[in-house]
């Protein structure tokens, strides 16, 4: 959008600020609203990192079977049947119900970020961030890449669609 060159003009500030103070309440409310909500989401991210309470989608990358684990864990998770670490989280997302739901993405931890929360607990992965997670395509024999790299960015950045959400069981 191309702005007119008298767009200063053609704003009217002071009716604004006349609208603000004349419900400076219900601007209070507003702010206050705002404020509690951002307050929230910064005490939020500061807790324990897990995937969210519950289960989740985990991916055998040695046969491609889906199961369903604790979402709390970070993987890759121990296959009971070979004791390998093949388990790794598989990312749904839908464009409209979760029955429809497509695998978009692989996900795990590094080596060092698993050897960081055994050793010195979840507190050590959230330094980490993404930095200690790894994403792949889910096609056979797809590479991993650091999520924080621009391939990673790629292969994480589900479909654009009016109403994409992230499916997990039950």
């Amino acid at each position: 959008m191309i702005l007119p060159y008298n767009w200063k003009e053609k704003m009217n500030f002071s009716d604004i600020r006349q609208a603000i103070n004349k419900n400076a309440t219900v601007a209070g409310i507003i702010a206050a609203v705002v404020i509690i909500v951002l307050v929230a989401n910064i005490i939020r991210q500061m807790g324990p990192r897990t995937y969210g309470t519950g289960e989740a989608y985990y991916y055998n990358t040695a046969t491609g079977a889906i199961s369903i684990h604790s979402a709390a864990k970070y993987p890759p998770l121990i296959d009971p049947k070979t004791g390998k670490p093949t388990l790794v989280l598989a990312m749904f997302y839908t464009c409209s119900s979760c029955k429809n739901k497509k695998l978009i993405y692989l996900q795990k931890y590094t080596r060092q970020a698993q050897a960081m929360i055994k050793n010195r607990g979840v507190t050590a992965l959230q330094k980490l961030g993404v930095a200690g997670m790894l994403v792949r395509s889910p096609a056979k024999g797809s590479q991993w890449y650091p999520l924080n790299s621009p391939q990673g960015q790629r292969i994480a950045t589900p479909p654009n669609c009016a109403k994409l959400k992230p499916c997990s069981p039950g």
